[in-house]
């Protein structure tokens, strides 16, 4: 049996909020769940891919370790949809809405109930609790480049947001 020279390494992974994308051309972006005025640290999944790549390709010194990973600042999802909303050129706004409505509208949109379930409960812990909240210097010091910015993010997958995308299934449980 191989085994790996590293025992183990745990990254905590940090959701990247797409503050919603259910845009269209000219048609302004709601974001999905009521997260009062919690704040995280988005980060990319390039960047955390950047620090997995780091790791697995040295991971002697990252034996035994835990790596909490943020983005390059907090933010609540007002001031992400105002990043986003900047670096798109159409109005975006957070628009929050209880966390029965977000599973009913992600069931409708085809996800399976485990899913929504476990979405729910992120998004319970992160309204409660504040576990995504801080940030560090890791993605850079580990992964070699900073961490993406909001605005960074939005411009990279600017595409993504070019389509009516959530909007029917949204307005569908309204």
């Amino acid at each position: 049996m191989r085994r790996w020279p590293s025992k183990s390494t745990l990254w905590r992974k940090r959701p990247y909020s797409r503050c919603g994308s259910d845009t269209g051309k000219g048609r302004s972006s709601t974001a999905s769940i009521n997260r009062n005025a919690a704040v995280h640290a988005p980060i990319a999944s390039a960047d955390q891919a950047r620090v997995i790549a780091a790791i697995l390709a040295n991971p002697a010194p990252h034996d035994r370790q835990i790596y909490p990973l943020y983005g390059p600042e907090e933010l609540d999802h007002h001031a992400i949809a105002q990043k986003m909303s900047q670096a798109l050129g159409i109005p975006v706004r957070y628009e929050p809405v209880d966390i029965p409505s977000f599973a009913a509208a992600m069931r409708a949109q085809g996800a399976s109930a485990f899913l929504a379930q476990y979405l729910s409960n992120v998004a319970r812990d992160y309204q409660n609790s504040g576990v995504f909240a801080g940030t560090n210097n890791l993605v850079e010091t580990i992964g070699g480049t900073p961490p993406m910015t909001v605005e960074q993010y939005t411009t990279a997958t600017r595409t993504s947001f070019e389509s009516q995308g959530q909007y029917a299934a949204w307005a569908s449980v309204a």
